[in-house]
């Protein structure tokens, strides 16, 4: 491959770059989450060279046609080798559905490409690394199962900056009932939350621990149209991240099962954030910053544009130098100024308000036992 001549600016850069590489391989390119990044990387990169793979040929086919994906694939991810041409080379793969036996990111890995897992989330962290550590210089990995793909986390480690000292972080995302992943109804929710993350995982003091069941507590707070509203903690990879790189602060995150500030509107579902930072500022008196993000697109193309940028910062197509091989998390990853700029691109809102010290936006409400 001829490495294109430097160009000034370094999106321009990316867009030469981009023109000379192997396609991105999306694994679950005709769901939600997949169709959104396919999308979203042809929007931001017309050059870059794209490959869906599904198990459905009929969707598989409808979804090359619409972005113009000149090979769709049909593969299976429990299969060694995903079904894929042995000879076929990706500049990196990127699995939108579970990866349940690892065959997506071995493939990657004995390719020397980077691999991004989005379908993944705490209980598949210590899976993704072992496979990881059995050739660790061999390829970068991304675990990329926090919200958004790590955009939430990459916006809040950046608005930590104005504060001299953090003692927490709350992180409440609103489901719509009517987005394309929102659940029916908050028992829905609830009963996910029970299969796949049964225990809320919290940080303080820069350790982890998991919420005992008969502990567990709903989070009272205001959505960003101003209503009272009830979350549920969550298992996060999010907290992982923010519970590591702002420690001490006790950090936790939430789920609420709400219509969206775009439905009460009548609109199409968005998908609402609520970040809040607890600390003191730069003058050293107590404050509580609360940051909104609206998403008009709903949470599977947020997610998707995620892992769009995590797709340019491994390329190199955001003019930036790759990450070393090895394991990372998203959130680390993504830069919170590039992270504005691509959703303001879209018509994301990402905006602040304070608090008086004296009010405290997130009330804690015990739980019945189980």
């Amino acid at each position: 491959m001829t490495t294109p001549a430097p160009a000034a600016d370094p999106f321009a850069r990316g867009a030469l770059w981009s023109a000379g590489l192997d396609p991105v391989l999306v694994l679950g390119g005709t769901g939600v989450v997949g169709s959104a990044l396919v999308r979203h990387l042809r929007r931001l990169h017309p050059n870059l060279p794209l490959a869906i793979g599904a198990r459905t040929a009929r969707r598989l086919e409808a979804v090359s046609t619409a972005v113009d994906c000149t090979e769709p694939f049909t593969v299976d991810v429990m299969v060694p080798g995903l079904l894929l041409p042995a000879h076929r080379g990706f500049s990196a793969v990127v699995a939108a559905v579970p990866d349940a036996g690892h065959h997506a990111q071995r493939h990657a890995q004995e390719r020397g490409v980077p691999f991004v897992n989005l379908a993944g989330g705490v209980h598949t962290i210590a899976q993704e690394l072992t496979v990881h550590l059995a050739d660790p210089g061999s390829s970068t990995v991304v675990h990329a199962s926090s919200w958004a793909a790590g955009m939430v986390s990459a916006l809040t480690l950046r608005s930590a900056e104005h504060l001299q000292e953090i003692t927490s972080v709350t992180l409440i995302a609103g489901i719509d009932p009517h987005d394309e992943l929102g659940p029916a109804n908050d028992e829905a929710v609830t009963a996910e939350i029970a299969g796949s993350h049964p225990l809320p995982l919290t940080a303080s003091g820069g350790g982890w621990s998991w919420t005992r069941k008969r502990t567990r507590s709903r989070l009272n707070f205001e959505t960003v149209s101003g209503d009272a509203a009830s979350a549920r903690e969550f298992s996060s990879v999010d907290v992982l991240v923010l519970g590591d790189a702002l420690r001490p602060a006790r950090t936790r995150f939430a789920i609420a099962v709400e219509d969206s500030s775009a439905t009460l509107t009548g609109q199409d579902p968005s998908h609402d954030i609520v970040v809040l930072l607890r600390g003191r500022n730069r003058h050293g008196a107590p404050v509580v910053n609360r940051y909104d993000l609206i998403h008009p697109g709903g949470l599977g193309d947020l997610t998707g544009l995620g892992a769009a940028l995590l797709v340019e910062r491994l390329l190199s197509l955001d003019g930036g130098l790759p990450p070393d091989p090895g394991f990372h998390y998203a959130d680390r990853l993504l830069h919170g100024s590039h992270v504005l700029r691509r959703l303001g691109e879209v018509g994301a809102r990402f905006a602040r308000s304070a608090y008086p010290v004296t009010t405290d936006p997130v009330r804690a409400e015990p739980a019945s036992p189980a």
